[in-house]
């Protein structure tokens, strides 16, 4: 069982951090007044803007090859990573959506939900 779980390590891992971030973006748009934070009133462009903003942040990630080695005795130097990829995927949907679309994600928001998906994220690799 436990050479399976290792197995599968760098996917649950994965899984886990998307999990928490889909988590905190529901949480914190439902907590904020209609159309105040996100930008958004309606939910089908809220969930496209982030899935494309999560699918930057994923990208960076696995650029940088965050989910190799960040486990629960990671140095501090991978969690530095993880904060970059969140960085740098930020960045990205931010110049995408510039270029390319009309509507983007509060600044308010995103701040919001990256504050509190990273601190969820780092919590539970301490705690597993």
């Amino acid at each position: 069982m436990k050479s399976t779980l290792s197995k599968y390590r760098k996917l649950l891992v994965f899984l886990m951090d998307l999990g928490i971030m889909a988590f905190c973006a529901t949480v914190l748009f439902m907590a904020s007044p209609i159309g105040n934070g996100t930008g958004h009133r309606d939910l089908v462009p809220l969930v496209l803007n982030l899935a494309i903003w999560f699918l930057c942040i994923i990208l960076f990630n696995l650029i940088f090859h965050t989910y190799d080695s960040l486990w629960r005795y990671a140095e501090g130097y991978e969690y530095l990573y993880l904060l970059l990829g969140f960085g740098c995927g930020t960045l990205l949907y931010l110049i995408c959506t510039e270029l390319f679309m009309k509507r983007q994600l509060a600044g308010l928001y995103m701040i919001s939900v990256l504050g509190t998906s990273i601190t969820f994220m780092l919590l539970a690799r301490i705690l597993f």
